[in-house]
């Protein structure tokens, strides 16, 4: 459906916005790899906190700090991300889907949790709590993570291009990432409702 919509012309015989924009990130992403996945990430993340905020949180006001917090993650984030995919491209062969899979998983994922938290930590002025954060937070988020993420990145492995699976990652990891958010709002309040 998407490709029909992309290759499809206008009546003048123009390519359709949509095609002419997923030319040009094509593009972009070819020879800027690395920025344009971090760029992508950090929009994409950006975006799911402010909705949210918004949506879920209910907030009349929308905390810019807070949102820029968790797309400075992804951006930051966002280069592992990409030498961890070519490292696995590298060393397993392209039929080895499973055990691409089973290395994120074990691997990969738990360690960017505890990246996650303990960049949450700092950015907040809390460093001094990452360590109860993990041992409060991290299983559990693992848990969470493997009941969803086993499924995305088995599709991302077996179907999506080397090249895009950063980007189907961020796609889908939109409301993974408001999960995320509302996770991390939760025990910054539990934190904040023991030190008062």
């Amino acid at each position: 459906l998407i490709r029909v919509y992309m290759a499809s012309r206008r009546k003048d015989g123009a390519l359709s916005p949509l095609h002419e924009w997923w030319t040009w990130y094509l593009d972009m992403l070819e020879k800027y790899p690395i920025t344009t996945k971090a760029v992508t990430a950090g929009l994409l993340s950006l975006s799911g906190d402010i909705f949210a905020q918004k949506v879920i949180e209910r907030s009349k006001r929308t905390d810019m700090i807070r949102s820029s917090k968790f797309a400075m993650f992804s951006v930051l984030l966002c280069p592992l991300s990409h030498y961890w995919y070519e490292f696995l491209d590298r060393a397993l062969p392209p039929t080895s889907t499973f055990r691409k899979l089973l290395a994120d998983q074990l691997i990969f994922d738990p360690i960017s949790y505890v990246l996650f938290f303990a960049y949450m930590g700092i950015v907040n002025h809390e460093a001094r709590n990452i360590p109860q954060t993990l041992r409060d937070t991290l299983l559990p988020t693992l848990w969470v993570s493997w009941r969803v993420w086993p499924l995305l990145q088995l599709i991302n492995f077996k179907m999506v291009p080397p090249h895009l699976r950063i980007l189907f990652q961020n796609v889908t990891g939109f409301v993974w990432g408001i999960y995320m958010t509302m996770l991390e709002q939760r025990k910054h309040k539990r934190i904040a409702s023991k030190s008062q």
